[in-house]
């Protein structure tokens, strides 16, 4: 009976071994009858309970396995590991000590220990025991990984990538530490390495999804969209409830255009982790850039229940509550934004926005004013606060801060023409109208050219066609539509000070730009000094609101949007004044703002050879 007991138990652990796991419990269970108290039965039913994912029945076999037998150590490291595996952090560290006790030297016990300090944030005492279990076995690779994702998130990469090779060598096919070393390699946006590092990965592991979601990532950032949705699509069937890949997989459907696809995926995600933040902040884009506000708001409204110390969370949400027409929250919500993030210039450009809307559409000018400079408090040199503080209390520099324009613009970049759309903006076209008769072998400047939106209206008339914004942003905006046969991220004064520029173009476009200047006189006189002789000046400005306290003696005043408004009379004055001929000076609406039309001018002006100084 013994011999027969001893055969079944070798046949069980065989099948046991081969993954067999049906086969080898009815086995362990027939034996268990025998020997009801057999420790090492129990342990091994317990184990197997535990790769089933059955941790309830697990935790009740090896708490009985150790009962029996005290001293059983694998049952105690099984039970140990069990435990963590359901959420039992504390409990599983009581029975991993108990286990150092018993035996010092067992590197896997520091491993794990460490393990459980890493997830509970303890880093200190986390590094501790992965260098504590490397002394015990330097070969330990699965130690190295996590200690070198220690290092990693220390920004010490040169230490993690050192150890993370160093586990390579000690074990070729440890998969984890090619995973691992691909995202310290992206990171450090070396990304074809990256690559190579995940492919090895997947080559060990093809089915883990954690790698070939890791994988479409990397793609991601070598542009390769639509490998990056296949390795998505992958990591979705080799686990069909990880939300990241259905989240990464959505964010790809969006770069496609395919929103149906994308908005199914992201609520996927949010199904199956209610608690994942990215994918309802992703999904109230989606709905938001379909302009389904309601539907939008609260998928905001979700992200910032589960964070709401999340920057982009709270910035996303005071958008759109402001598109709801809650100033005041939305107000609120920036100032939680910048509290959260203080380099966010989104969000100072929209708290801007909001402070005016605040002053003029709902009439609470001096709360607006006191929310100003308890803003300009918190951020004294910031430049977009000063000039919003300044157009609140009618004070009009001569002209803006040039960091105020470039943040501002810097800000716009990614919404700036549908924003413009959306507001009949109609400057291109009035340019456009302008320019009928002229020929097709100019060189012309597009001065403050943004996004390039009136490249397409200047381009049939240019032999050369050279663009200039102040803002980064805008200029690779502008670069997309390869347009200009040159662009420029400057200032436009500092540009047409260059004594290249001098006499050099046929004409010079300024679309919707005069609002950032009040004195005119010194960007006027450039532009002048820039032409060639008969060369034409193109302007719009907006004109001085008719309730306004200005008048005729003054040529320019701050309103309340932060735009200089202009006095018609005092532009024709210093036109004349530098010796330019003014053609035309029409009456134009540029845009509408809270559904009010903009008026402005459309100026059309010669430098005339004749009056040249």
């Amino acid at each position: 009976m013994e011999l027969s007991f001893d055969l079944l138990l070798k046949r069980a652990v065989d099948l046991h071994d081969a993954f067999q796991l049906d086969e080898a419990e009815n086995i362990y269970r027939q034996l268990l009858e025998i020997s009801p108290q057999n420790d090492n039965i129990l342990n091994l039913i317990g184990l197997i309970a535990c790769q089933k994912g059955a941790f309830d029945s697990a935790l009740e076999y090896l708490y009985k396995a150790i009962k029996y037998n005290p001293e059983n150590f694998n049952a105690r490291f099984t039970l140990a590991q069990t435990l963590c595996e359901t959420n039992r952090p504390k409990e599983a560290l009581e029975q991993y000590k108990i286990l150092l006790d018993k035996n010092p030297d067992f590197a896997d016990t520091y491993h794990n220990i460490g393990v459980i300090y890493k997830n509970l944030n303890e880093i200190e005492k986390a590094k501790d025991f992965f260098e504590k279990a490397l002394e015990k076995n330097n070969n330990f690779a699965l130690a190295k990984v996590n200690l070198s994702i220690i290092h990693r998130d220390e920004n010490n990469y040169s230490k993690a990538i050192e150890l993370l090779n160093a586990a390579i060598e000690n074990d070729a096919n440890c998969a984890e530490a090619y995973y691992q070393l691909a995202i310290t390699l992206r990171n450090q946006k070396e990304y074809k390495n990256s690559y190579m590092k995940m492919a090895k990965a997947i080559e060990i592991e093809p089915a883990n999804y954690k790698y070939l979601n890791g994988m479409g990532i990397i793609c991601e950032y070598l542009s390769l969209d639509n490998e990056a949705l296949s390795y998505y699509t992958k990591s979705i069937l080799a686990n069909e409830f990880y939300p990241d890949a259905y989240n990464n997989r959505a964010n790809i459907y969006v770069k496609l255009k395919e929103p149906y696809k994308a908005e199914n995926d992201f609520k996927k995600a949010i199904k199956l982790d209610p608690k994942f933040v990215e994918p309802c902040n992703n999904l109230g884009a989606l709905l938001y850039n379909q302009e389904r506000f309601e539907e939008a708001l609260e998928y905001y409204r979700k992200a910032f229940i589960i964070n709401p110390k999340m920057p982009q969370t709270c910035l996303n949400l005071a958008i759109i509550v402001k598109q709801a027409g809650d100033i005041e929250e939305a107000i609120s919500l920036l100032f939680r934004t910048l509290s959260l993030d203080q380099s966010l210039n989104q969000a100072h450009f929209y708290l801007s926005e909001a402070l005016y809307h605040y002053a003029t559409v709902e009439k609470q000018l001096e709360m607006a004013i006191k929310l100003c400079k308890k803003w300009i408090e918190f951020f004294p040199d910031n430049p977009i606060a000063k000039h919003t503080l300044n157009s609140l209390e009618n004070n009009s520099p001569e002209q803006a801060d040039k960091n105020y324009i470039r943040q501002l613009f810097d800000s716009f970049a990614d919404n700036f023409e549908k924003t413009l759309k959306k507001l009949d903006y109609s400057v291109p076209d009035l340019i456009e109208q302008e320019l009928t008769d002229a020929p097709s072998n100019l060189t012309i400047l597009d001065a403050g050219c943004g996004t390039g939106l009136l490249a397409s209206k200047l381009k049939p008339h240019a032999l050369e066609l050279i663009g200039i914004d102040i803002s980064e942003n805008m200029i690779l905006k502008a670069e997309e539509k390869n347009l200009y046969s040159n662009l420029y991220a400057t200032e436009i004064t500092d540009f047409l000070k260059i004594q290249s520029n001098q006499n050099r173009f046929d004409i010079i476009t300024f679309a919707d730009v005069m609002c950032y200047f009040g004195n005119l006189q010194e960007v006027l006189t450039l532009s002048y000094n820039s032409l060639d002789n008969n060369g034409l000046l193109l302007f719009t400005i907006e004109t001085v609101d008719e309730s306004s306290e200005t008048n005729d003696s003054n040529s320019y005043k701050l309103s309340k949007t932060g735009r200089y408004q202009h006095n018609p009379n005092k532009i024709k004055e210093l036109l004349n004044k530098l010796n330019f001929e003014i053609l035309s000076f029409k009456n134009c609406d540029l845009r509408t703002e809270n559904q009010n039309i903009v008026k402005g001018m459309l100026i059309k002006a010669k430098k005339s050879f004749i009056n040249q100084k």
